[in-house]
C-alpha cells in the first residue's frame, strides 16, 4: 500500500481503534496498547538539550478489530506489527517547556486473511 492508497483516523467513537479507509474497503486496528506504551515511553523520554527535541519509539503487535472489515475487507483477521514514532522540537530554552511541533508516523506490516 502506497500513502496515496490508504487514510486513516482515529474513530471519535472508538478512542482504541483506528480506521483504515483502503481503495476497496475499510477496517479498524486496536490501538490501546502501542498508544499506552508511547504515552509511557514520551513521558520518560529525555529531551536532547543540544537541539532542544527528543525522539520516541515503540512496536506492539496491532489486531484487527473482529467485525469491522467492509467491503474487500469483509471478515478481515490479523494483525500488524507496527511502530509508532513520534519526533517533537521543544518551544525554546531552557528546553523542555512544551513542544513547539510534533510529527508521530505509524508503520508497520503484518498477515491477515478473510
Amino acid at each position: 500500500m502506497g500513502l496515496d492508497e490508504i487514510a486513516s483516523q482515529v474513530d471519535p467513537e472508538h478512542t482504541s481503534e483506528m480506521e483504515l479507509r483502503l481503495h476497496h474497503g475499510t477496517f479498524r486496528l486496536y490501538i490501546d496498547g502501542i498508544t499506552s506504551k508511547f504515552r509511557v515511553q514520551a513521558a520518560n523520554e529525555p529531551v536532547y538539550p543540544a537541539t532542544c527535541s527528543d525522539y520516541m519509539n515503540v512496536t506492539v503487535f496491532l489486531p484487527v478489530v473482529a467485525g469491522s472489515g467492509a467491503g474487500a475487507y469483509r471478515g478481515i483477521h490479523g494483525d500488524f506489527s507496527a511502530t509508532l514514532s513520534g519526533y517533537e522540537d521543544e518551544k525554546a530554552r531552557p528546553c523542555g517547556d512544551g513542544f513547539l511541533a510534533q510529527i508521530l508516523v505509524l508503520t508497520g506490516s503484518g498477515t491477515v486473511s478473510s
